[in-house]
């Protein structure tokens, strides 16, 4: 038993399968679990890139019960592979947190252990990253593809609360705005990351680069934990919670941190309610009768932190969605649709704000109120 734990230590010590000349220029943070049937694949994906001598793989192992060192062995001579593992298994996030820790490249992206990179893709991001001269962040195009049939269901064009196809500078954007993947945090830990992405590009001033060129293939399957279903209710209704501590609170807790303009604040976090009051119509017309009622409650009290802080009230909010020809609410469906699917609004907007939470008299308006009334 010794001898075995000594054996797992001596493999999961970050060390490289192969030493290379000089700073890798992209490390690919892969979380690993159960993926000996998978990873070989995108493996194999990687060395087609035709960089090999440019890439550190990370293996973030979250303390899988099935192991995949044949897999790891096939291509150790063939790519410079990390192996790292959790300190405890629990979720994604802490996998992938546990990958960043010990990547040097000079830039960092992230894979999923069954999907696959576009042969020779990654070439073309490093030609276009030195010809713009990017030093921060970059959003590309991926595909959304049947494993089975390899037809593309879906063209993923500049979507970047998604972390699939993104790339990130580890030194001038990573560290440098102290992102981070929430700890234990169950789900949407991917969409956490983008809105701090997000947010760090706008504390820069520095829109990120898009180049418009497809480089990844995102499995969808149906053991996916986005796809699957809990009962009767999908995956964002069960994990809505973690839905709005990824991007509402994740974007007021950035806000607030790195001292941001009010109007970034007020914009991103009440951009994220328009989702919510989407996500919510969508679940309420798909399960009329049985629909998650706590998830309300989340959004009432997010709705609540989003009037106390920035002093606003729901006239206030139903406004800035409503401004420019409804831009805000206009650009929302979309996407919305993608994660709930189609819907009649069971409430409008402003009734679905007023529902929640009624505007009240502000403090200082009720001091007013007091001291009238005590003079008379």
């Amino acid at each position: 038993m010794l001898n075995k734990k000594k054996a797992n230590e001596n493999v999961f010590n970050g060390y490289p399968s192969r030493i290379l000349k000089q700073r890798p220029f992209f490390s690919i943070i892969i979380p690993c679990y159960n993926s000996a049937k998978t990873l070989g694949t995108l493996l194999q994906s990687i060395v087609d890139q035709n960089m090999n001598d440019e890439i550190e793989v990370i293996l973030a192992n979250d303390h899988s019960p099935e192991s995949y060192q044949k897999v790891v062995d096939k291509f150790k001579d063939i790519l410079s592979i990390r192996q790292i593992m959790t300190d405890y298994n629990f979720a994604p996030g802490n996998t992938r947190e546990k990958g960043v820790s010990i990547a040097e490249g000079e830039w960092v992206t992230f894979a999923d252990h069954d999907d696959e990179y576009i042969p020779n893709t990654l070439k073309e991001v490093k030609r276009r990253i030195l010809e713009v001269g990017e030093d921060q962040f970059v959003v590309t195009d991926f595909y959304e593809m049947d494993p089975d049939t390899r037809q593309i269901i879906r063209e993923m064009k500049g979507y970047r609360n998604w972390m699939h196809g993104k790339f990130y500078s580890l030194d001038n954007f990573w560290k440098k705005y102290d992102i981070h993947f929430k700890k234990d945090l169950l789900t949407h830990e991917d969409i956490c990351v983008s809105s701090q992405c997000n947010s760090a590009a706008q504390l820069s001033g520095k829109e990120p680069s898009y180049f418009e060129i497809f480089t990844y293939c995102w499995m969808s399957r149906p053991t996916t934990i986005s796809r699957e279903k809990y009962g009767d209710h999908g995956f964002l209704e069960v994990f809505f919670k973690d839905y709005i501590e990824s991007t509402g609170y994740t974007y007021f807790n950035f806000y607030k941190k790195h001292h941001m303009p009010r109007q970034f604040g007020f914009e991103s976090t009440v951009e994220v309610l328009v989702y919510c009051y989407m996500y919510m119509q969508g679940i309420k017309f798909h399960h009329p009768d049985n629909w998650i009622r706590e998830n309300e409650n989340y959004c009432r009290e997010y709705l609540v932190t989003i009037k106390e802080e920035f002093g606003v009230t729901n006239k206030d909010i139903w406004d800035y969605v409503a401004a420019d020809d409804a831009r805000v609410f206009m650009e929302t469906q979309e996407p919305a649709h993608m994660g709930v699917g189609p819907w009649i609004e069971s409430e409008t907007f402003s009734q679905w704000l007023d529902m929640l939470h009624k505007d009240i008299p502000t403090r200082t308006t009720m001091s007013q109120a007091m001291k009238k009334e005590n003079m008379r």
